[in-house]
């Protein structure tokens, strides 16, 4: 399938994905309502406390303008389609993490949030990852293949979603780097994104 820049809309390249359906159950009156207590609740609770830890002695927080940057998951689409409300990063550990509110004006399969949207939510975690860790422009980056799966889906307006992000290897020889992206609720993954960068080569002055 074909997939563009969230910022430029131009054609990036045709992707080869892997996706696995699950169809969950339409919840019961009863099911409905002890979730829509839940994601109350999250309103009350500190962002950061949804945080994994990274475990890292440079574990710092995503600044401002990084959460704003992802909560602007494509240029035409509204900001704070995925409200990003705080993240932490670590270059030691190659590693990123945010939590979100997905918006209430959102569409997709009955209840649930759209499987592109989720794709684009990694996508941009693995790239701004890849961005710190190689203190580059990413834009010079491309990405070759992605494997995508859809595990559980995401009701609309779902609160507190955890993204984790992590460069899984870096193959110097081929300049090839791979980022495993998962979003999370909980204890549970929902969605991973792995993506396969061909990383920008330094030019030989021979």
């Amino acid at each position: 399938c074909p997939l563009f820049d969230a910022h430029t809309g131009s054609l990036l390249l045709v992707a080869r994905a892997t996706f696995v359906f699950v169809f969950a159950p339409v919840p019961g009156k009863a099911e409905a309502t002890a979730g829509n207590s839940a994601q109350a609740s999250a309103d009350t609770v500190n962002p950061v406390s949804l945080l994994p830890s990274l475990d890292a002695t440079d574990s710092g927080p995503l600044s401002n303008a990084d959460l704003d940057q992802l909560s602007q998951v494509m240029s035409f689409l509204p900001h704070g389609t995925a409200l990003h409300r705080a993240g932490l990063q670590s270059l030691t550990n190659r590693r990123l993490v945010s939590v979100f509110d997905f918006s209430p004006d959102l569409s997709g399969p009955p209840i649930y949030v759209h499987g592109g949207l989720l794709g684009t939510v990694l996508y941009n975690a693995s790239e701004m990852l890849l961005a710190k860790v190689f203190a580059a422009d990413t834009a010079s980056a491309v990405a070759s293949t992605r494997d995508i799966n859809y595990l559980k889906g995401f009701p609309l307006a779902c609160k507190s979603v955890v993204v984790d992000a992590v460069v899984e290897s870096i193959d110097t020889e081929s300049g090839n780097a791979v980022v495993f992206a998962k979003l999370m609720l909980g204890p549970t993954t929902h969605t991973t994104l792995k993506t396969t960068f061909e990383l920008p080569r330094t030019p030989s002055r021979l």
